[in-house]
């Protein structure tokens, strides 16, 4: 029961884009080997403390990712290939109930990822411009409901300012009805410091559901970020401490819940959860192993 609402807090927070800690190995002065996550469950009224072998990272040489192996709910296993060029072209993965690969290819002006399962398949394309930027991306899935044909899931437009960043999207997404919902994200930018300074979410009948706003130092280092869904009412904010201009900690706050996270020399050894009372959930050790 713990591995299972452990799984669906990191996989589905609105926070995290996915639970993968780390695509590459983080930079030091020494060679990253593997790095093992150790996650400790607190005591509780119903269960005594647990510690569990979370994840295991290993990494080549040149610090690109090369397996990851989980121990969330589907105890997956995740392998990475590579071309001559150093770019993904290969993820197998495989796990208790389900086998499946994300393929990658490379073009002068876009790139394709497909994911094959079971009963669907998912494909990606990203064009091009010649700054290798994105400027469309459109995502198609094919299965039975479509008849092995593919389908339009979503295509989205990016505009980008004289700092050559985003400032603009367009996401156009069709429905059942034959209608095609439009979702725009907007984003400003410090021109002096050239961040990114807030993003502005809508969703299709053009109200804001999401409003998140970057506060930086003189060195423009992210000292705070603030996310608010106002049609949730809910704000969720996220701190970051630097020491001899490292981060050290980082902290992120909202109603219900508190996750802290503690760095050395750089790189993130220890983060800990608790619930809205402030009751510790668990905490995860972070294991270096070098060549």
């Amino acid at each position: 029961m713990r591995k299972l609402i452990y799984f669906l807090s990191v996989f589905f927070s609105p926070l995290l884009l996915h639970a993968q800690t780390f695509s590459t190995a983080p930079k030091n002065q020494k060679l990253i080997k593997r790095i093992v996550e150790w996650t400790t469950f607190a005591a509780n009224e119903e269960e005594p403390e647990e510690t569990i072998k979370d994840a295991i990272y290993t990494f080549r040489r040149d610090g690109q990712l090369q397996e990851w192996v989980t121990n969330n709910t589907y105890e997956e296993v995740y392998q990475y290939e590579y071309d001559q060029k150093n770019r993904l072209i290969n993820v197998n993965i495989e796990g208790k109930d389900l086998t499946r690969t994300m393929s990658y290819q490379y073009f002068p002006d876009r790139r394709m990822a497909e994911i094959q399962e079971r009963d669907i398949d998912v494909r990606t394309i990203q064009y091009l411009n010649n700054k290798g930027q994105i400027i469309e991306e459109k995502s198609f899935w094919k299965g039975e409901l479509s008849e092995g044909k593919w389908a339009t899931m979503s295509r989205t437009v990016f505009n980008y300012n004289e700092l050559d960043s985003v400032f603009g999207e367009m996401r156009y997404e069709p429905v059942l009805t034959g209608q095609i919902n439009k979702f725009k994200t907007v984003h400003k930018y410090d021109g002096a410091l050239k961040k990114k300074i807030e993003s502005i979410y809508y969703e299709a009948d053009g109200q804001p559901f999401k409003i998140v706003k970057y506060d930086y130092n003189s060195v423009g280092k992210l000292l705070k970020k603030v996310i608010s869904l106002p049609q949730a009412k809910k704000t969720v904010t996220e701190e970051h401490i630097y020491r001899n201009g490292k981060i050290w900690q980082s902290i992120t706050k909202g109603a219900d819940y508190r996750q802290e996270k503690v760095f050395k020399n750089g790189r993130l050894v220890r983060s800990k959860e608790y619930d809205k009372n402030g009751q510790l959930l668990w905490h995860t050790d972070y294991q270096y192993i070098f060549f």
